[in-house]
Protein backbone atom coordinates (compact mmCIF):
# COMPACT_ATOMS: atom_id res chain seq x y z
CA UNK A 1 0.00 0.00 0.00
CA UNK A 2 1.83 2.99 -1.04
CA UNK A 3 1.27 6.84 -0.71
CA UNK A 4 1.82 9.07 -3.34
CA UNK A 5 3.81 11.89 -1.50
CA UNK A 6 3.80 14.47 -4.10
CA UNK A 7 0.13 14.50 -3.44
CA UNK A 8 -0.05 14.98 0.28
CA UNK A 9 1.64 17.93 -0.14
CA UNK A 10 0.33 19.32 -2.62
CA UNK A 11 -3.29 18.37 -1.01
CA UNK A 12 -1.97 19.91 2.18
CA UNK A 13 -1.34 23.43 0.53
CA UNK A 14 -4.63 23.36 -1.63
CA UNK A 15 -6.43 22.92 1.88
CA UNK A 16 -5.03 26.09 3.07
CA UNK A 17 -7.74 28.05 0.92
CA UNK A 18 -9.64 30.25 3.46
CA UNK A 19 -12.84 29.11 1.65
CA UNK A 20 -12.45 26.01 2.53
CA UNK A 21 -10.72 25.94 5.83
CA UNK A 22 -14.24 28.30 7.01
CA UNK A 23 -16.75 25.67 5.81
CA UNK A 24 -14.75 22.95 7.30
CA UNK A 25 -12.29 23.98 9.94
CA UNK A 26 -13.66 27.53 11.68
CA UNK A 27 -10.21 27.08 14.33
CA UNK A 28 -8.13 26.68 11.67
CA UNK A 29 -9.54 29.53 9.67
CA UNK A 30 -8.72 32.04 12.74
CA UNK A 31 -5.68 31.01 13.07
CA UNK A 32 -4.69 31.53 9.24
CA UNK A 33 -6.81 35.02 9.54
CA UNK A 34 -4.82 35.84 12.58
CA UNK A 35 -1.64 35.09 10.45
CA UNK A 36 -2.57 37.56 7.77
CA UNK A 37 -2.99 40.09 10.52
CA UNK A 38 0.51 39.25 11.82
CA UNK A 39 2.18 38.93 8.44
CA UNK A 40 0.88 42.56 7.05
CA UNK A 41 1.97 44.09 10.40
CA UNK A 42 5.43 42.71 9.48
CA UNK A 43 5.08 43.97 5.81
CA UNK A 44 3.94 47.25 7.04
CA UNK A 45 0.89 46.97 5.35
CA UNK A 46 -1.56 47.46 7.99
CA UNK A 47 -2.80 50.78 9.13
CA UNK A 48 -2.48 50.08 12.70
CA UNK A 49 -1.16 52.38 15.50
CA UNK A 50 2.70 52.05 16.59
CA UNK A 51 1.02 51.81 20.03
CA UNK A 52 -0.46 47.78 18.98
CA UNK A 53 2.22 47.13 17.01
CA UNK A 54 6.04 48.11 19.09
CA UNK A 55 8.42 45.11 17.73
CA UNK A 56 10.53 44.69 15.44
CA UNK A 57 9.49 43.25 11.60
CA UNK A 58 11.45 39.99 12.49
CA UNK A 59 9.58 39.06 15.27
CA UNK A 60 6.37 39.48 13.31
CA UNK A 61 7.70 37.31 10.55
CA UNK A 62 9.03 34.46 13.31
CA UNK A 63 5.05 34.67 14.38
CA UNK A 64 3.96 34.95 11.27
CA UNK A 65 5.78 31.50 10.15
CA UNK A 66 4.85 30.17 13.72
CA UNK A 67 1.25 30.33 12.61
CA UNK A 68 1.08 29.12 9.34
CA UNK A 69 2.88 26.38 10.47
CA UNK A 70 0.13 25.25 13.04
CA UNK A 71 -2.53 25.57 10.04
CA UNK A 72 -0.45 23.36 7.53
CA UNK A 73 0.58 20.87 10.21
CA UNK A 74 -3.68 20.28 10.12
CA UNK A 75 -4.10 20.67 6.79
CA UNK A 76 -1.26 17.91 6.18
CA UNK A 77 -2.24 15.43 8.48
CA UNK A 78 -5.70 15.57 6.95
CA UNK A 79 -4.25 14.89 3.64
CA UNK A 80 -2.19 12.16 4.65
CA UNK A 81 -5.04 10.47 6.53
CA UNK A 82 -7.21 10.99 3.25
CA UNK A 83 -4.19 9.07 1.07
CA UNK A 84 -3.94 6.40 3.29
CA UNK A 85 -7.81 5.76 2.31
CA UNK A 86 -7.17 6.16 -0.81
CA UNK A 87 -4.11 3.79 -0.70
CA UNK A 88 -6.52 1.25 0.58
CA UNK A 89 -8.75 1.43 -2.16
CA UNK A 90 -5.99 0.98 -4.65
CA UNK A 91 -5.12 -2.23 -2.77
CA UNK A 92 -8.74 -3.20 -3.46
CA UNK A 93 -8.93 -2.33 -7.10
CA UNK A 94 -5.50 -4.49 -7.47
CA UNK A 95 -8.58 -7.49 -7.25
CA UNK A 96 -10.29 -6.34 -9.19
CA UNK A 97 -8.40 -6.88 -12.12
CA UNK A 98 -9.61 -7.69 -16.05
CA UNK A 99 -9.31 -11.98 -16.41
CA UNK A 100 -10.29 -13.93 -19.16
CA UNK A 101 -13.69 -15.39 -19.06
CA UNK A 102 -15.37 -18.37 -20.61
CA UNK A 103 -18.82 -17.61 -21.46
CA UNK A 104 -21.51 -20.10 -23.04
CA UNK A 105 -23.05 -18.93 -26.23
CA UNK A 106 -25.74 -20.82 -28.38
CA UNK A 107 -29.04 -23.29 -27.10
CA UNK A 108 -29.61 -25.58 -25.53
CA UNK A 109 -27.18 -28.55 -25.05
CA UNK A 110 -25.05 -26.73 -28.18
CA UNK A 111 -23.69 -24.20 -26.40
CA UNK A 112 -19.79 -23.50 -26.97
CA UNK A 113 -17.37 -21.95 -24.95
CA UNK A 114 -15.80 -18.43 -26.18
CA UNK A 115 -13.28 -16.55 -24.66
CA UNK A 116 -13.86 -13.20 -23.99
CA UNK A 117 -12.76 -10.43 -21.54
CA UNK A 118 -14.54 -10.25 -17.99
CA UNK A 119 -15.25 -6.28 -18.41
CA UNK A 120 -17.49 -7.65 -21.54
CA UNK A 121 -19.84 -9.48 -19.37
CA UNK A 122 -23.49 -8.77 -18.67
CA UNK A 123 -26.43 -10.04 -16.77
CA UNK A 124 -27.65 -12.94 -17.79
CA UNK A 125 -24.45 -14.48 -19.42
CA UNK A 126 -23.48 -17.28 -18.31
CA UNK A 127 -19.70 -18.90 -17.81
CA UNK A 128 -17.90 -21.68 -17.16
CA UNK A 129 -15.23 -21.30 -14.20
CA UNK A 130 -13.07 -24.62 -13.52
CA UNK A 131 -10.77 -25.04 -10.77
CA UNK A 132 -7.80 -22.47 -10.22
CA UNK A 133 -9.28 -19.64 -12.03
CA UNK A 134 -11.23 -16.74 -11.22
CA UNK A 135 -14.53 -15.70 -11.69
CA UNK A 136 -15.04 -12.86 -13.56
CA UNK A 137 -18.21 -11.04 -11.88
CA UNK A 138 -20.88 -11.63 -9.39
CA UNK A 139 -23.52 -14.58 -9.85
CA UNK A 140 -25.28 -17.01 -9.26
CA UNK A 141 -24.54 -20.70 -9.44
CA UNK A 142 -26.63 -22.78 -12.23
CA UNK A 143 -24.88 -26.17 -12.08
CA UNK A 144 -21.93 -27.72 -9.94
CA UNK A 145 -20.66 -27.92 -6.85
CA UNK A 146 -17.40 -26.94 -5.61
CA UNK A 147 -14.89 -24.95 -3.09
CA UNK A 148 -14.52 -21.13 -2.98
CA UNK A 149 -11.37 -19.38 -1.76
CA UNK A 150 -13.24 -15.96 -0.52
CA UNK A 151 -10.29 -15.16 2.03
CA UNK A 152 -9.60 -12.36 0.04
CA UNK A 153 -13.24 -10.43 0.41
CA UNK A 154 -14.27 -12.48 3.65
CA UNK A 155 -11.64 -12.96 5.53
CA UNK A 156 -12.28 -16.56 6.09
CA UNK A 157 -9.65 -19.50 5.44
CA UNK A 158 -11.05 -22.46 4.69
CA UNK A 159 -13.36 -22.53 1.11
CA UNK A 160 -16.49 -21.98 0.92
CA UNK A 161 -18.74 -24.66 -0.30
CA UNK A 162 -21.28 -23.93 -3.42
CA UNK A 163 -23.82 -25.29 -5.18
CA UNK A 164 -26.73 -24.23 -7.46
CA UNK A 165 -28.51 -21.30 -6.70
CA UNK A 166 -25.95 -20.53 -4.19
CA UNK A 167 -24.24 -16.25 -4.76
CA UNK A 168 -20.76 -16.34 -5.54
CA UNK A 169 -18.13 -12.79 -5.32
CA UNK A 170 -16.58 -11.76 -8.65
CA UNK A 171 -12.48 -12.18 -7.83
CA UNK A 172 -12.95 -15.29 -5.76
CA UNK A 173 -11.20 -17.98 -7.01
CA UNK A 174 -12.55 -22.15 -7.40
CA UNK A 175 -10.41 -24.38 -5.09
CA UNK A 176 -11.92 -27.83 -6.72
CA UNK A 177 -14.06 -28.83 -9.36
CA UNK A 178 -16.13 -26.57 -11.90
CA UNK A 179 -19.01 -24.52 -11.75
CA UNK A 180 -21.92 -22.96 -14.26
CA UNK A 181 -22.38 -19.33 -13.13
CA UNK A 182 -24.74 -17.06 -14.11
CA UNK A 183 -23.52 -13.32 -14.22
CA UNK A 184 -26.37 -10.82 -11.73
CA UNK A 185 -23.86 -8.18 -11.40
CA UNK A 186 -23.25 -4.97 -14.00
CA UNK A 187 -19.48 -3.57 -14.34
CA UNK A 188 -18.92 -1.31 -11.15
CA UNK A 189 -21.76 -2.98 -9.34
CA UNK A 190 -19.83 -5.72 -7.72
CA UNK A 191 -19.72 -6.67 -3.95
CA UNK A 192 -15.97 -5.36 -4.63
CA UNK A 193 -17.27 -2.60 -6.21
CA UNK A 194 -19.39 -1.65 -2.82
CA UNK A 195 -15.94 -2.41 -0.34
CA UNK A 196 -14.52 0.10 -3.00
CA UNK A 197 -17.24 2.75 -2.79
CA UNK A 198 -17.22 2.35 1.02
CA UNK A 199 -13.62 3.01 1.78
CA UNK A 200 -14.03 5.81 -0.69
CA UNK A 201 -16.38 7.94 1.16
CA UNK A 202 -13.77 7.87 4.31
CA UNK A 203 -14.36 11.82 3.57
CA UNK A 204 -18.27 10.92 4.71
CA UNK A 205 -20.31 13.31 6.65
CA UNK A 206 -19.65 14.04 10.39
CA UNK A 207 -21.23 12.39 12.60
CA UNK A 208 -23.19 13.50 15.93
CA UNK A 209 -20.64 13.63 18.23
CA UNK A 210 -18.42 15.33 15.57
CA UNK A 211 -20.81 17.84 14.95
CA UNK A 212 -21.64 18.74 18.73
CA UNK A 213 -17.99 18.75 19.42
CA UNK A 214 -17.27 21.30 16.28
CA UNK A 215 -20.29 23.67 17.68
CA UNK A 216 -18.77 23.61 21.38
CA UNK A 217 -15.14 24.36 19.82
CA UNK A 218 -16.91 27.34 17.60
CA UNK A 219 -18.58 28.34 20.80
CA UNK A 220 -15.34 28.72 22.86
CA UNK A 221 -13.28 29.98 20.12
CA UNK A 222 -16.07 33.18 20.31
CA UNK A 223 -15.76 33.58 23.58
CA UNK A 224 -11.67 33.69 23.44
CA UNK A 225 -11.91 36.11 20.46
CA UNK A 226 -14.39 38.57 22.40
CA UNK A 227 -12.18 38.18 25.73
CA UNK A 228 -8.36 38.59 24.06
CA UNK A 229 -9.84 41.31 21.82
CA UNK A 230 -11.25 43.67 24.46
CA UNK A 231 -7.74 42.98 26.01
CA UNK A 232 -5.74 45.09 23.55
CA UNK A 233 -9.02 48.26 24.50
CA UNK A 234 -8.97 47.71 28.20
CA UNK A 235 -4.73 47.97 28.44
CA UNK A 236 -4.49 50.73 26.15
CA UNK A 237 -7.83 52.36 28.45
CA UNK A 238 -5.48 51.54 31.62
CA UNK A 239 -1.93 53.12 30.06
CA UNK A 240 -0.40 49.60 29.61
CA UNK A 241 1.28 48.76 26.23
CA UNK A 242 -0.41 45.42 24.57
CA UNK A 243 1.40 44.30 21.57
CA UNK A 244 -1.15 42.84 18.93
CA UNK A 245 0.99 40.00 18.32
CA UNK A 246 1.64 39.10 21.84
CA UNK A 247 -2.27 38.90 21.80
CA UNK A 248 -2.43 36.87 19.28
CA UNK A 249 -0.26 34.55 20.70
CA UNK A 250 -2.35 33.88 23.42
CA UNK A 251 -5.67 33.34 21.10
CA UNK A 252 -3.71 30.76 19.41
CA UNK A 253 -2.63 29.06 22.66
CA UNK A 254 -6.02 29.17 23.92
CA UNK A 255 -8.02 28.28 20.81
CA UNK A 256 -8.35 24.27 20.81
CA UNK A 257 -6.12 23.89 17.84
CA UNK A 258 -4.83 20.58 18.59
CA UNK A 259 -8.63 19.47 18.72
CA UNK A 260 -9.81 21.74 16.04
CA UNK A 261 -6.74 20.68 13.47
CA UNK A 262 -6.72 16.43 13.79
CA UNK A 263 -10.60 16.31 14.33
CA UNK A 264 -11.47 15.35 10.28
CA UNK A 265 -8.02 14.12 10.09
CA UNK A 266 -8.83 11.07 13.09
CA UNK A 267 -12.20 10.70 11.62
CA UNK A 268 -10.34 9.92 8.38
CA UNK A 269 -7.63 7.82 9.97
CA UNK A 270 -10.38 5.50 12.05
CA UNK A 271 -12.11 4.17 8.81
CA UNK A 272 -8.66 3.90 7.00
CA UNK A 273 -7.20 1.82 10.39
CA UNK A 274 -10.08 -0.48 10.74
CA UNK A 275 -9.94 -1.37 6.46
CA UNK A 276 -6.39 -2.82 7.79
CA UNK A 277 -8.02 -5.46 9.78
CA UNK A 278 -10.51 -6.21 6.92
CA UNK A 279 -13.18 -4.30 8.27
CA UNK A 280 -14.95 -1.97 6.33
CA UNK A 281 -17.45 0.68 8.36
CA UNK A 282 -20.17 2.26 6.29
CA UNK A 283 -20.31 5.53 8.08
CA UNK A 284 -18.64 7.05 10.90
CA UNK A 285 -21.80 5.72 13.09
CA UNK A 286 -21.02 2.83 12.50
CA UNK A 287 -17.70 3.08 14.78
CA UNK A 288 -19.46 5.10 16.91
CA UNK A 289 -21.96 2.96 18.28
CA UNK A 290 -18.99 -0.13 17.64
CA UNK A 291 -17.26 1.72 20.72
CA UNK A 292 -20.26 1.24 22.73
CA UNK A 293 -20.26 -2.37 22.56
CA UNK A 294 -18.87 -4.29 25.67
CA UNK A 295 -19.75 -7.64 23.73
CA UNK A 296 -20.53 -8.29 20.08
CA UNK A 297 -21.84 -12.39 19.50
CA UNK A 298 -20.80 -14.12 16.66
CA UNK A 299 -21.10 -17.33 14.97
CA UNK A 300 -18.19 -20.49 14.66
CA UNK A 301 -16.28 -18.43 11.75
CA UNK A 302 -16.75 -15.41 13.54
CA UNK A 303 -19.32 -13.34 10.20
CA UNK A 304 -22.62 -11.54 10.68
CA UNK A 305 -25.52 -13.05 9.31
CA UNK A 306 -28.08 -10.74 7.76
CA UNK A 307 -30.74 -12.42 9.37
CA UNK A 308 -33.53 -11.61 6.53
CA UNK A 309 -36.13 -14.59 6.73
CA UNK A 310 -38.37 -15.65 3.47
CA UNK A 311 -41.43 -18.08 3.47
CA UNK A 312 -40.91 -21.38 1.81
CA UNK A 313 -44.01 -23.22 1.75
CA UNK A 314 -48.03 -22.57 3.45
CA UNK A 315 -48.78 -25.16 5.92
CA UNK A 316 -52.73 -24.66 6.34
CA UNK A 317 -53.98 -25.36 9.71
CA UNK A 318 -57.21 -26.13 11.05
CA UNK A 319 -60.04 -25.90 8.19
CA UNK A 320 -57.72 -23.46 6.50
CA UNK A 321 -56.83 -24.53 2.91
CA UNK A 322 -53.42 -23.42 1.19
CA UNK A 323 -55.38 -21.73 -1.39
Amino acid sequence: MSINRKRVLVDSVTKLNPVYLARDNAIMFTVEVVFLVVLAVGLGLSSIPKVFASQSQIFYYESAAILIITVWFSTFSEALSEAQARARVDSLRSLEKEVTARKLVGEGESKKEVIVASTSLKPGDEVLVYAGEIIPRDGLVCEGKAFVDESMMTGESNPAFKEKDDHVMGGTRIASDKLRIEITAEAGRSFLDEMVGLIESATRPKTKNEIALTILLAGLSLIFIIVVGSLLFFAYYLGYEADIAMLIALLVALLPTTIGGLLSAIGVAGITRIGRDNIVAKSGKGIEAAGDCDILILDKTGTITEGSRGANEFVPLQKYTET
